[in-house]
């Protein structure tokens, strides 16, 4: 949000004038925290999803324009046997669950059980005899509803160059690193 110049603020009763920059944050229409833990809550109550897990963080550099704080890719873990039995079925002998540096990519990253949800909700079918209807409803509901209404909220929950994992019980927050 800027501060415009006719905007007029005071720091302990002086006048502050000028182009005030301010943190560059969404000035969409932002959902509330109880609203995105309602999302979470109904998502990680099914009983197909272990954890989801997004990125979110400021670009450095924006060719130019002005850099925005985003929630970037997102993900979701499935019960694991799930994971490898469809990987398995996907990639038949190349597939090793227990090979830590396995990074297989099935129109999106597929790493550590977590499966980007645009790949699970737009190529359901391919997916739809190894996951339950109400897991891919629930993967479809996340991939919809979460994303930029929720990124001041999240921004202020889990910070900035983060990569946040949610689980029913905790969230998990490290650093991400991006260019």
């Amino acid at each position: 949000m800027n501060v415009t110049k006719e905007e007029k603020k005071t720091f302990f009763g002086s006048p502050i004038e000028g182009d005030i920059q301010r943190n560059y944050r969404n000035d969409k229409p932002q959902k509330s925290a109880e609203e995105l833990h309602a999302l979470l809550t109904e998502v990680l109550s099914d009983p197909g999803i272990e954890a989801v897990r997004w990125i979110q963080y400021t670009p450095y550099f924006n060719d130019g324009d002005p850099c925005y704080f985003r929630i970037g890719e997102s993900s979701v873990k499935l019960k694991i046997a799930t994971v490898n039995e469809i990987l398995g079925s996907i990639y038949g002998d190349d597939f090793d669950p227990n090979d830590e540096d396995n990074d297989y990519n099935y129109e999106g990253k597929v790493s550590e059980g977590f499966i980007d949800t645009w790949s699970l909700r737009y190529h359901k079918d391919d997916w739809k005899d190894k996951v339950s209807p109400s897991t891919l409803a629930a993967v479809e509901k996340f991939e919809s509803e979460f994303g930029s209404s929720y990124e001041n909220v999240t921004q202020d929950f889990f910070g900035d160059h983060a990569e946040v994992i949610a689980t029913k019980d905790k969230f998990t927050v490290e650093f991400y690193e991006h260019e």
